[in-house]
């Protein structure tokens, strides 16, 4: 591992900790409908796809998409099992979402799994089922958010999680290949980290509303990000794959933060 590898490796989980640190304050303090979107603008995948195709190349960054939107799926599955567990206890309900997102991501690895359009598809088919449990099954309200003041501890988790994520993909593409690499890119550190703080600090309530919000916005942007990636880092260039990629996935969120503004 040479020395400027070492550097990109240090740069990108400093980049990712303060990016996911931003992100997430901001969400904690609009309300669990625009917060969930804005927590939801992609930052993990950006930061690790960027950083894979800086040190590697942008088809090995391009090919580490394949398995990222059924990875978005098994994202989305934890929010429900999060959601439905959180009434009994917050450590049960944190320990399950992280378990069953690292065993299901084993299974595809262990299996190989490369095929985009059948990770497309199950992504098309969990998303609204997944939603449709939360709205209709367990009745997930919005709510309002409340401005408080941030310990030094709650941005230091923030930071560790993001950055320490975004840093492991990198580390993973370099010695596992692209699948590992695009696996750990699509690690829900926002998912997990927003889980963590607003519980903490505004309650069962609130996290749920915020989640809801999250599941939509999250998975639907960084899919939207992934698969522009996939063809303007090869079109374009790794520059000008991320600002274009990235401008598309705001768009995105614009239209999806409309359609949450009509829900319940």
């Amino acid at each position: 591992m040479d020395n400027i590898f070492l550097l990109k490796l240090f740069l990108s989980f400093l980049v990712g900790s303060v990016w996911i640190t931003l992100t997430t304050i901001l969400a904690e303090n609009l309300g669990s409908k625009l917060g969930g979107v804005v927590a939801g603008i992609p930052s993990t995948t950006v930061i690790a796809l960027f950083f894979i195709g800086w040190t590697q190349g942008t088809i090995h960054a391009s090919e580490s998409v394949s398995i990222i939107p059924i990875i978005l799926s098994i994202n989305a599955l934890l929010v429900v099992i999060y959601s439905f567990f959180l009434r009994y206890h917050f450590y049960i309900a944190y320990s399950l979402s992280i378990l069953f997102w690292f065993v299901s991501s084993a299974i595809l690895i262990f299996f190989n799994f490369n095929n985009l359009y059948i990770s497309i598809a199950s992504f098309l088919v969990i998303l609204p089922m997944s939603y449709l449990i939360l709205e209709y099954l367990l009745r997930i309200p919005s709510v309002s958010g409340k401005k408080y003041k941030f310990s030094y501890q709650d941005i230091l988790i923030r930071g560790l999680i993001g950055g320490s994520t975004i840093a492991i993909s990198v580390l993973f593409s370099e010695f596992g290949g692209p699948l590992l690499g695009g696996a750990f890119a699509s690690f829900p550190a926002v998912f997990f980290a927003t889980m963590a703080i607003t519980y903490k600090l505004q309650g069962e309530k609130f996290s749920l509303g915020v989640m809801k919000s999250l599941m939509l916005s999250g998975l639907i942007n960084v899919l939207v990000y992934s698969l522009t990636v996939r063809f303007f880092y090869i079109s374009t260039g790794l520059l000008w794959g991320t600002i274009i990629s990235f401008a598309i996935s705001l768009l995105s969120a614009y239209f999806i933060y409309k359609f949450v503004k009509t829900l319940s």
